[in-house]
C-alpha cells in the first residue's frame, strides 16, 4: 500500500507549496516580516522591556522584605518543628506522606483551583472559596519541609512593584472611607497575594508549568462549552447589556457560568493564547490536538459573547504572541484580519461598527461614569476613597457625583479604578507591578532565553493574555468579581515562574555546552 508521502496526491500539494513559496507574493510579504522584526529588534520599546531596573536590586537587602520572608517562612518552622519533636511518629504516617507528595506538586493543586475558578456557576460561588483554597494550599505546601531542607518562599521574586502595590492596599485599607468593607475587598487582595506566591514559590521546572496550564484550560473549556449550551437553550437579550435600537440582530448574549458577557468574555482573553502555543509548539500531536480543539471552543465563546472590548483584547493578544513568537507573519495576520471583515456574520459585523457610530448607549454613558470616578481621585488623590467597588460606589452617591438612574458600580477602566481606590500611589504601584512582569516576560523570551521553544511559547502566551485583559480594562473593571481578579494575579505569577524556569534552563544550557566543549 502506497503511503500519503509517496502518494501522487502529496505530490501535487507538494509542488503547489513551492510555487507559491516562490511567488512574488510571498517575496514581497517575507521581505515586510523581516523588516519589522528588524525594527522591533532595534526598536526603544524592546530595550527598555528587556532592561533590568535599580528598583528591582534595591529590594533584595530591604529590611522590610527580610521581615515579610520571617512571617511567610513561619509554617515552615512551624511544621519543622512538630516533626522533630517525633519524628518516628509523623515519619510513619501515611497521611503526611500524602500530604508532603501534594506539597511537592502545588502546581496541581492550584490548577485545581483554577480548574474550580472557572467552572462553578456564580449563584454557587463564594469568594471565600477561594481564600480557604489558597490557605490550604499554602498548608500543604508547608508540610514539604517535613525530613528535609527546602527553601522557603521568596517575595522579592514577586517583584518590587508587585510587593509595593500589596504595601499600599494593606495600608490604605486603614484609611479608607469605609474600613469595613474595604477589609472584606483586602481579603481578596491577600488571596491573590498568597496564590502569587504560591506559584511563583512552587513552580520550579517546565512540566510543573504545564501540569498547571493544561489543568487551567480543561476549565476553560468547560466554561466555553457550557456558553454553547446556553446558546443552544436559548437566551434572551438583556437591556442592561445591549443597546437594543444600535444591536438589533444581535441575539442574546451568552456569559456561561459568570453572570456577565463582559467578564466572562475577559477570562477568555487571558487564556486564550495559551490554545495558540500549545497547538504550534506543544510537544506530541495528542496535546496539539488538545489545545487546538480547546482554542476553537473557548474562540466560538468569545464571539458569542459579543464583547467588542474582548474581541479588541483578543485580537491585540493574538497579534503580540505572533509579534513575539513569529514577528515575520504580523502582516499576514493583519491582512486576515482586513480580508474576512466583508465575510463576518452581520450580527457580528454590525456589533463591531457600533463601535464607530458614537450613538451607542452603552458607550456614551461612559463618559458621567469617567468624570464620577474622576472626581473621586481628585478629592482623595493620594489615599483614594478605599478598596472595593461597593467603598468607591458609596462614596460617589453620598458626593453626589453621579447623576443618573442607573447605578455607580465601578469605574469602567482598571486604571481609573484602581486609582479612585487607592490613589495616584496605587495606581502608579499597579502600573510598575504589571511592566516589571511583562519586561521579565520579555527578556525570558528574547536572546539566549529563548532556547526551548515550547517554554518560549508558553510565556509568550502569557504576556499576551495579560496584555490582552489590561487592553479590555482600558474600557471594563475586570477586578468586579473577586474571582477574575484572583485569575489575573495568577496569570501574572505563571509569567514570573515561567521566567526563572527559562533562565535557569539557559544556564543549564550554558553549563552544558561547556562540558561539551
Amino acid at each position: 500500500m502506497t503511503s500519503y508521502s509517496e502518494s501522487y496526491t502529496s505530490y501535487i500539494l507538494s509542488r503547489l507549496y513551492l510555487i507559491l513559496l516562490d511567488s512574488f507574493f510571498v517575496r514581497m510579504l517575507t521581505r515586510f516580516g523581516r523588516f519589522i522584526k528588524r525594527v522591533w529588534n532595534a526598536s526603544l520599546t524592546r530595550a527598555l522591556l528587556v532592561r533590568d531596573g535599580a528598583a528591582q536590586r534595591s529590594l533584595n537587602g530591604s529590611i522590610a522584605i527580610k521581615a515579610a520572608n520571617f512571617i511567610v517562612s513561619i509554617p515552615s518552622r512551624i511544621c519543622t518543628l512538630i516533626y522533630n519533636s517525633n519524628p518516628e511518629l509523623w515519619g510513619s504516617s501515611a497521611a503526611v506522606k500524602v500530604l508532603r507528595g501534594f506539597g511537592n506538586h502545588t502546581e496541581v493543586l492550584l490548577g485545581l483551583l483554577l480548574f474550580g475558578i472557572l467552572s462553578v456557576p456564580q449563584e454557587s460561588w463564594n469568594n471565600f472559596y477561594s481564600l480557604f483554597a489558597v490557605v490550604g494550599i499554602f498548608a500543604v505546601f508547608a508540610l514539604r519541609s517535613l525530613k528535609s531542607a527546602v527553601s522557603p518562599p521568596d517575595i522579592k521574586e514577586v517583584g518590587v512593584w508587585s510587593v509595593f502595590f500589596a504595601g499600599i492596599t494593606l495600608v490604605f485599607t486603614v484609611v479608607s472611607t469605609s474600613i469595613g468593607a474595604s477589609l472584606r475587598f483586602l481579603v481578596f487582595h491577600l488571596t491573590g497575594m498568597l496564590a502569587v506566591l504560591l506559584i511563583v514559590s512552587s513552580v520550579k521546572t517546565k512540566q510543573q508549568l504545564k501540569n498547571l496550564i493544561v489543568i487551567m484550560m480543561v476549565g476553560l473549556a468547560v466554561c466555553s462549552a457550557f456558553a454553547f449550551i446556553q446558546r443552544m437553550q436559548g437566551i434572551e437579550v438583556n437591556p442592561s447589556f445591549t443597546d437594543l435600537t444600535r444591536n438589533k440582530l444581535m441575539p442574546g448574549r451568552v456569559y456561561s457560568f459568570f453572570e456577565n458577557p463582559n467578564t466572562f468574555a475577559m477570562v477568555i482573553v487571558m487564556f486564550l493564547p495559551f490554545g495558540v502555543a500549545g497547538f504550534f509548539y506543544g510537544k506530541g500531536w495528542h496535546y496539539r490536538l488538545f489545545c487546538a480543539i480547546i482554542f476553537a471552543v473557548a474562540a466560538g465563546a468569545l464571539l458569542m459573547t459579543y464583547s467588542r472590548g474582548a474581541w479588541m483584547g483578543a485580537v491585540g493578544s493574538i497579534g503580540l504572541f505572533v509579534l513575539i513568537m513569529r514577528p515575520m507573519l504580523a502582516p499576514l495576520g493583519l491582512m486576515a484580519l482586513i480580508l474576512i471583515f466583508p465575510f463576518l456574520p452581520p450580527a457580528i459585523s454590525d456589533r463591531i461598527m457600533t463601535l464607530f457610530s458614537g450613538k451607542d448607549t452603552s458607550i456614551s454613558s461612559r463618559a458621567g461614569i469617567y468624570s464620577a470616578a474622576m472626581r473621586v481621585v481628585s478629592e482623595r488623590p493620594f489615599t483614594g476613597a478605599g478598596l472595593g467597588s461597593d467603598t468607591v460606589g458609596e462614596y460617589v452617591r453620598l458626593s453626589g457625583f453621579f447623576i443618573s438612574n442607573a447605578k455607580f458600580t465601578h469605574g469602567h477602566n482598571l486604571f481609573l479604578q484602581i486609582a479612585a481606590e487607592t490613589g495616584i500611589f496605587g495606581l502608579l504601584a499597579f502600573c510598575g507591578a504589571m511592566a516589571q512582569t511583562l519586561k521579565r516576560g520579555f527578556i525570558a523570551v528574547s536572546g539566549a532565553f529563548g532556547r526551548d521553544k515550547e517554554l518560549k511559547s508558553l510565556i509568550a502566551a502569557g504576556i499576551s493574555g495579560l496584555a490582552g485583559v489590561i487592553v479590555c480594562g482600558l474600557g471594563d473593571y475586570p477586578w468586579f468579581y473577586p474571582r477574575v481578579m484572583l485569575m489575573f494575579w495568577m496569570l501574572a505569577a505563571i509569567i514570573i515562574a515561567g521566567t526563572r524556569t527559562a533562565i535557569e534552563n539557559n544556564d543549564k544550557f550554558i553549563i552544558n555546552d561547556k562540558l561539551e566543549d
